[in-house]
């Protein structure tokens, strides 16, 4: 099974010409892509190991997320996926790489946002300017250290 983590977000705003821009600011080419019909495939393998997926939400009674850090489903409008790569081998730079992304997305956004692992486990919430980490979740630490490096 492929490695996947998905990044539910409450706001809609972000476009994908946004996400792209964003993705550019951050010195990767999106020469790779693919629009889909309710959103954009974004390839990044070659370079980092992961491609990105902006989907949007369907408006049905599927897109919440029953968190264990909120006290009431969370309600999702948008949903970033970075899905692995299996050919490529340089872990540490394609975990250091997804972090930053989803960090310079999410420190733009007004509401809140749940990264989610392989559809199943909560790595941490995005929530008023914070990060609140799932501790027994794999890359704990890194998170946390890249979150604090880029907490402006």
């Amino acid at each position: 099974m492929a490695i996947e983590y998905s990044l539910l977000m409450e706001e809609s705003s972000l476009s994908n010409e946004g996400l792209i821009k964003k993705i550019k600011e951050l010195g990767y080419s999106c020469d790779v892509m693919e629009q889909l019909n309710n959103g954009v495939c974004i390839n990044l393998s070659e370079q980092i190991g992961f491609s990105v997926y902006l989907i949007e939400a369907q408006e049905d009674s599927y897109n919440s997320w029953q968190s264990i850090y909120l006290k009431c489903n969370f309600v999702f409008r948008k949903i970033i996926i970075i899905r692995f790569d299996k050919g490529y081998h340089e872990t540490n730079k394609r975990y250091e790489s997804m972090i930053k992304m989803l960090l310079y997305v999410v420190k733009n956004l007004e509401k809140d946002a749940v990264l989610v692992k392989n559809g199943d486990t909560e790595e941490c919430i995005f929530r008023g300017g914070k990060i609140i980490v799932n501790e027994k979740s794999v890359f704990c630490n890194l998170c946390n250290r890249y979150y604090s490096e880029n907490d402006d």
